[in-house]
Order: structure tokens, then C-alpha cells, then sequence
């Protein structure tokens, strides 16, 4: 993974090193690259792969019932209503017949919450209707990233 670069070498974070090295993945900026010596990259990167194959270890697996996990932390009707269907085991889809600002504002909860449900609007109706979906989003984001780490993992490294 580090080619041996001497006495010291430029060190680019990748992947999971925000976990390792906080500040070197910048939001908005995103690697940037630190000297650091090659036997500190070294240690890094030995760390790093432990991390890996402790996060590689099982294979994430999909929600077995219609539970979905999210802390809403608004406490109106409408979002008490959400957080119930969130946490409801059979129920997939729940329809909100509420006006304009009623829908964007539990669009903004699902979305700040990141609530795994897909949301559309049917119109036809006054008020028109959110129609609120289940979905796989944060186990198909945990199932990627597992894809990815496994791939890193694996990749030989590079002398």
C-alpha cells in the first residue's frame, strides 16, 4: 500500500482514516496530504487494516421486518405519527393528508433523521397526500461501504 519512500513520506488519507487521524479528512475538501515518516505511515496503515478486518467481519444484513431505525426529535402529532410507522414492524407505507408546509416539514425530519423512507406526493386531493415509503437506504449505504472495505482490503499492496 506505501511504497518505501525513505525518511519520510507524503501521506494521502483514504477511506476509513478519518477514524484514524481525525482532521485529515476534510468536509468539503476532502484528502489532504500530511508528511508524516514512512515508519509512522507504516503503523498507519497496520492500523488501518486491523480496523478493516474487524469492520469486515460479517456482512451487513437487510432489516428482517419493516422496523427502521430513527431518533425524531420533534415531538408534533404528525412527526409522533411518523415515528410510529418508522418503528412498526409490518406497516411499509403510511399516506399524510396534510397541507404544504405539513408535507415539507416532515420531508425535512425524514431527510434530518435520515429515516430510511422514501417520500412522493399524490396530488388530486385538497390537501394533497405524502405518501411515505420504506426503504433500504442505510443498509444498502453500510452494505456498499462493506463492498468497498473488502475490495481495499484485499488489494495487494504495492512495494
Amino acid at each position: 500500500m506505501l511504497a518505501k519512500l525513505g525518511e519520510t513520506a507524503a501521506f494521502c488519507a483514504q477511506g476509513r482514516s478519518d477514524l484514524v487521524l481525525p482532521g485529515l479528512w476534510v468536509r468539503g475538501l476532502g484528502e489532504i496530504g500530511v508528511p508524516i515518516s514512512a515508519q509512522a505511515a507504516e503503523q498507519l496503515l497496520d492500523l488501518s487494516r486491523v480496523i478493516l478486518k474487524a469492520d469486515t467481519r460479517t456482512e451487513p444484513v437487510p432489516p428482517r421486518d419493516g422496523v427502521r431505525e430513527a431518533t425524531i426529535d420533534c415531538d408534533c402529532a404528525d412527526c409522533k405519527a411518523l415515528g410510529a410507522f418508522v418503528r412498526d414492524p409490518v406497516a411499509l407505507q403510511h399516506r399524510f393528508r396534510r397541507w404544504l408546509h405539513q408535507r415539507a416539514h416532515l420531508e425535512q425530519i425524514i431527510i434530518k433523521h435520515r429515516c430510511d423512507v422514501s417520500t412522493r406526493t399524490v396530488k388530486g386531493t385538497s390537501p394533497h397526500i405524502l405518501v411515505c415509503t420504506k426503504n433500504y437506504a442505510s443498509f444498502q449505504a453500510r452494505l456498499a461501504r462493506y463492498r468497498a472495505d473488502i475490495k481495499v482490503l484485499h488489494k495487494p499492496a504495492r512495494m
